[in-house]
């Protein structure tokens, strides 16, 4: 009995055992579960399609202010930070110099157009008697120059014929006494002595021949010929006298030689000889210094008559203006002189060149400071955000559209903007090109600093009483979009948690518009109120599980379920 016993129990358990097994594997195998929608309504309201890009605050507009003139710094008018008008002065260089030159200005402008007094009249009328006396005595004393000159050009060749009629016999004549350089007298003494008499030929004709030509010319010419052919006559003579005395002097040359080679008894025959020629030598020096004094007396005559003529027209401007008052374009000259030194004397301020915050000072005072040399950094109050970003995005970005500023340092900030400037070009890097946007700040908040991080949102489109679903509704096959509807309608409280129905939606194919990051632009397919599938969810049981199995082999736990979109 107890055998039958035990024998049925081991067909108990077995039985449970089977059981158990076969309900865990129908659990864990089951594949049927419930999908679910959830729904949402199409809206009528406003749309906006945003890009957004990250950068830096920047001053709107930065600029080193520089010193245009050189010198020590007198002044120091700001401190780092301290906020500045436009013209507000930033610093001094000594500026002595240019104060002086712009007060002389200012004095040569004030004589200019004053009234001039008696005395001034009076002293420039003289002035210009004196310069008119000038060349009167200047004109009387060029006439007498020409008068003179004639006259020594008619002594020169009283003296001039002897002279040369002395010269040939030297030279040419057989006569005992009177040929001392004749060629047959001179070869006895050498060839040394034969150079010495060709020399003296050589000049001597050539005098001869200017003398013959100056003779002529003489001839033809009275006293009542012009000043231009007098003074021409006076410059020939001059000429050639130096040439006869050219020739006298290698004459003596040759008679000095031979006389050292004689005994003393021939040089005592030839001291005639040595007596003509100095006397030769006298009276060609002296005409030559009367004929060289005339023609510097000439000379210095028409340039007394050229410079006092020219005295004259200045004195008679001046007494003219004085008389009249200052030309008007010398009036005018002068006016832009003084404006020039006071443009000059301005550059020794330095100053603001637009309302900001200085944000650093170079120098200090006593400091010398060269042309060019960097004062000071003047930034803008108003920030600007420069935004970078890719060529897609850029293209979709004009001047003027409205954007949203925020900051990593300061979390509850928003700022509104606008986009003031575009890169025209692009920056490479590593293959990739960005563009760089600049948003101007609509409001100004301290405790924004230049160099901090920005995030900006830059409303590209925006669209007043649109249509709109979710994004998760729309979808799309074949570059085709749809929705998904049911023909029927469903309680809005039915919406969150989805609801079920025994008929899978249709697709309802729409024209989609503008897009954000939660919404889409429905331009036809739908209308508003219209329900549509916003999501799915489906439900199902799961074949895997982490739980032990029992002592004999069956799972002892449950898997898990989970949703699915």
């Amino acid at each position: 009995m107890k055998k039958i016993f035990t024998r049925n129990k081991i067909i108990i358990f077995s039985i449970i055992i089977i059981g158990l097994g076969y309900w865990e594997y129908k659990h864990y195998t089951d594949t049927s579960g419930e999908t679910r929608y959830v729904l949402a309504t199409v809206k009528k309201g406003a749309i906006i399609s945003s890009i957004t890009g990250a950068g830096q605050v920047a001053a709107s507009s930065q600029v080193d202010i520089k010193s245009k003139v050189s010198g020590e710094a007198t002044y120091i008018g700001v401190v780092n930070g301290q906020e500045v008008k436009a013209g507000g002065i930033i610093a001094k260089i000594d500026a002595r110099d240019a104060e002086i030159a712009l007060e002389d200005a200012k004095i040569s402008l004030q004589k200019l157009t004053q009234p001039a007094d008696a005395a001034s009249i009076l002293q420039t009328e003289n002035a210009l008697a004196d310069a008119k006396q000038s060349n009167t005595k200047a004109n009387d004393d060029l006439a007498k120059s020409y008068d003179d000159g004639f006259n020594a050009v008619s002594n020169a060749f009283l003296d001039i014929p002897d002279v040369m009629t002395g010269l040939n016999d030297l030279l040419n004549s057989s006569q005992s006494g009177a040929g001392y350089l004749n060629d047959a007298n001179v070869r006895g003494y050498g060839d040394t002595a034969v150079s010495y008499r060709n020399d003296a030929v050589t000049t001597y004709y050539a005098a001869k021949n200017k003398y013959d030509a100056n003779l002529i010319k003489y001839k033809n010419m009275t006293r009542t010929s012009g000043t231009a052919i007098i003074e021409s006559l006076i410059n020939d003579t001059y000429s050639t006298v130096k040439n006869i005395a050219d020739a006298i002097k290698d004459s003596k040359n040759a008679v000095d030689y031979i006389r050292g080679l004689q005994n003393s008894q021939s040089r005592n025959d030839s001291a005639t000889v040595q007596n003509n020629l100095n006397s030769w030598t006298s009276k060609v020096n002296t005409h030559l210094s009367n004929l060289l004094s005339i023609k510097n007396g000439i000379e210095s005559s028409k340039n007394t008559i050229t410079s006092s003529a020219r005295d004259i027209a200045q004195k008679a401007e001046s007494l003219n203006k004085l008389k009249n008052g200052a030309d008007p374009l010398d009036v005018k000259s002068q006016e832009l002189a003084v404006r020039e030194k006071e443009y000059a004397y301005a550059d020794y301020f330095i100053r603001a060149q637009f309302d900001g915050v200085i944000a650093k000072i170079n120098v200090k005072q006593s400091d010398s400071v060269n042309s060019g040399t960097s004062v000071a950094t003047l930034i803008t109050k108003q920030k600007v955000a420069n935004i970078s970003l890719n060529e897609i995005d850029a293209a979709k970005i004009k001047n003027g559209q409205k954007a949203t500023l925020t900051f990593d340092a300061i979390p509850d900030l928003s700022i509104t903007g606008k986009v003031t400037q575009i890169d025209l070009v692009g920056t490479v890097s590593q293959g990739v090109v960005t563009y760089n946007v600049e948003i101007s700040f609509d409001a100004k908040d301290d405790r924004v600093k230049p160099g901090m991080s920005v995030s900006a949102a830059i409303i590209t489109q925006i669209k007043q009483n649109a249509l709109t679903v979710p994004n998760s509704a729309v979808k799309s096959k074949n570059n085709n979009n749809y929705v998904e509807v049911f023909d029927q309608k469903f309680a809005p409280d039915q919406f969150a948690q989805g609801i079920a129905s025994p008929t899978a939606p249709r697709r309802q194919p729409v024209e989609v518009g503008i897009s954000n990051d939660a919404s889409t632009e429905i331009i036809s397919g739908l209308n508003e109120g219209d329900q549509i599938v916003a999501r799915t969810i489906s439900t199902q049981a799961k074949t895997t599980s982490s739980a032990p199995t029992s002592l004999f082999g069956a799972p002892s736990g449950r898997g898990g379920g989970g949703f699915g979109r």
